[in-house]
């Protein structure tokens, strides 16, 4: 970049994951051979709960590739509390393609048309308030969207609610990984179990979501009632 990195500070984000070991490994390469005037490394989760002006809440991530749940309690986060699954947001544009696929001619190979699904999983997907709606294809639901080429493409319940549905409902699912997804409720109340009985009701009173998969219309609303039950 061209910049005399001694003059300004570095802010690290790192995965909740990583163990002592690995981050003095990266700390002891940052200092020699980047040598930033400062030099912090924090976690995800700490850093989406004090964007909120707390220092102690539940935080439920929905990213890319990784979904996690994580314990936050006065700055620090509870190692023993944190509970994460490798299902996010390219699983579910994988799902929302398999729903629309007889509409395109190509296939989800190509990073340009990866990119064109994705925009329209992001503008078409939502959350249902209630597991039950949308599975049945009400015509209300249909929505028309065209595509690059011009082309309109007509969208059902099924390809709008499904594909953010998992998160919720959980499913056994062959993506990359193979593996089962547990609901967004089970991973917090998991999450929980492991706390201090004290505590468990400040951190259920004060739970961040972060992660675009988390920016879908209904996603807080419904996150928030299953969080209430």
């Amino acid at each position: 970049m061209k910049v005399d990195s001694s003059k300004y500070g570095l802010l690290l984000i790192d995965n909740f994951n990583i163990d002592v070991k690995t981050r003095g490994k990266i700390t002891s390469k940052i200092m020699t051979d980047v040598r930033p005037r400062k030099f912090c490394m924090m976690k995800a989760p700490m850093l989406s709960l004090f964007a909120t002006g707390r220092t102690t809440g539940l935080v439920v991530d929905c990213g890319n590739s990784i979904t996690s749940v994580c314990a936050v309690y006065e700055g620090y986060t509870l190692p023993h509390a944190i509970d994460y699954q490798m299902y996010g947001g390219k699983d579910a544009t994988q799902l929302f393609y398999e729903t629309i696929q007889d509409k395109f001619k190509s296939k989800l190979e190509d990073y340009g048309i990866i990119r064109e699904i994705q925009k329209l999983k992001e503008r078409a997907c939502r959350v249902a308030y209630r597991s039950q709606d949308g599975r049945e294809d009400d015509p209300s639901l249909k929505r028309k969207y065209k595509l690059p080429d011009k082309k309109l493409i007509t969208l059902n319940s099924k390809s709008i609610f499904e594909p953010l549905e998992i998160l919720f409902s959980g499913l056994k699912i062959n993506n990359e990984n193979k593996t089962e997804v547990k609901s967004l409720i089970n991973m917090i109340q998991e999450t929980l179990h492991k706390c201090d009985n004290d505590i468990v009701p400040i951190l259920r009173n004060n739970v961040v979501v972060s992660g675009g998969n988390s920016m879908h219309e209904g996603f807080k609303e419904r996150l928030r009632k299953e969080v209430e039950e």
